[in-house]
């Protein structure tokens, strides 16, 4: 059986021997309702083809969630022992500790900024954040009414659609 590009090339080049006069019209007609017929059988098989991959991206989503969550687990468990670790060393005023496999060293952080109330921040150290967007929607309507713009045009284009 040809491949769906095949017949796509077979239509069309029949389709163009409908209008030669050297042609036979009804065996023209003939292959072309043969050849429609391998196109709904392959449309069969890449619609199931895509439901399959639909089904594949969703286990994979599935097991990138999963994976994102147990990475989380694990993550609160290192911090939870680093945690731990930290605490012992301090209880104990031990700056370090070493072994044959291992060495632990506490270390002064250069402190995190707590903040005790908001309203009280000098505006000098308030950034305000400004963001720009385009609004497309906007401009698609605004196109639709105007045709005589030179900054934007609408670009039509195909899509399909399965149910």
């Amino acid at each position: 059986m040809a491949t769906l590009y095949e017949l796509t090339n077979d239509i069309i080049e029949l389709t163009d021997l409908l209008g030669d006069p050297d042609a036979n019209e009804e065996d023209v007609k003939v292959a072309l309702d043969e050849m429609k017929k391998q196109i709904l059988s392959k449309f069969d098989g890449y619609m199931k083809a895509r439901v399959n991959l639909m089904s594949q991206s969703e286990e994979i989503d599935n097991e990138i969630k999963r994976l994102q969550e147990r990475k989380k687990v694990v993550n609160n468990k290192k911090a939870n022992l680093e945690k731990a670790l930290l605490n012992t060393m301090l209880a104990t005023e031990q700056k370090k500790i070493q072994t044959a496999l291992f060495t632990a060293t506490v270390c002064s952080t250069a402190g995190n900024v707590v903040i005790d109330d908001e309203d009280e921040i000098p505006k000098e150290f308030i950034k305000e954040k400004i963001e720009t967007k385009i609004d497309k929607k906007g401009i698609a309507a605004y196109l639709k009414e105007n045709d005589d713009v030179e900054w934007a045009h609408i670009e039509k284009g195909n899509s399909i659609r399965f149910k």
